[in-house]
């Protein structure tokens, strides 16, 4: 029979405390407890340094307004202390902060006025006269007979027209209150209401 040998120089295993990797359990816990109490350390730190103390006195709002002007100056800001002072630290006996006061200067813009849109006359519409003593006629035209004069500001309805004559567009308008009062007027002098 033969046997086979076993090679007395077995390769043996490294030994897992000799490595370089090899951390002990003590030092593992060592650094967990540093770490908790640096966190600890941090989160007292913060918490005394946070003031759990109220803040005293009420608040105050200073506001600062720019006047405009005509014509630009050739400065873009100048600071000065204001006179008054916003006391700190409560009523009794605090410190007094200035407030600066900011003085803009520069070009100001001009306003943008917003106009509605302009009303257009037509059938339907109602009407305000514009003219004082406004000739309303039997037809269109300065040669028609005339039937009435409408007052300053009265307020009429349009119920026919345009009609063209003598160079003017004419309409026909109506009275709301009296609809026997109704005739021809010229459209320069009647405008559009809402």
């Amino acid at each position: 029979m033969s046997h086979v040998q076993m090679p007395e120089n077995r390769r043996k295993r490294p030994d897992r405390k000799t490595s370089g990797l090899y951390l002990p359990a003590w030092s593992i816990a060592a650094m967990l407890l540093i770490v908790i109490a640096i966190v600890v350390a941090l989160v007292t730190l913060l918490i005394t340094l946070g003031g759990g103390t109220p803040a005293s006195g009420d608040p105050r709002v200073v506001i600062i307004t720019a006047v405009p002007t005509e014509t630009p100056l050739p400065s873009l800001a100048t600071v000065t202390p204001n006179p008054t002072a916003i006391p700190q630290g409560g009523a009794a006996g605090g410190t007094t902060i200035p407030v600066p006061e900011f003085a803009l200067e520069g070009p100001t813009l001009q306003p943008i006025i917003f106009t509605p849109t302009p009303l257009t006359i037509a059938v339907g519409v109602t009407v305000r006269n514009d003219a004082d003593g406004l000739n309303v006629r039997e037809a269109p035209g300065l040669d028609q007979t005339i039937l009435f004069q409408a007052e300053q500001n009265a307020l009429f309805r349009v119920i026919s027209g345009p009609e063209q004559a003598s160079d003017i567009t004419w309409w026909k308008i109506e009275d709301p209150n009296d609809p026997t009062r109704s005739g021809w007027a010229a459209a320069d002098y009647l405008i559009a209401q809402p």
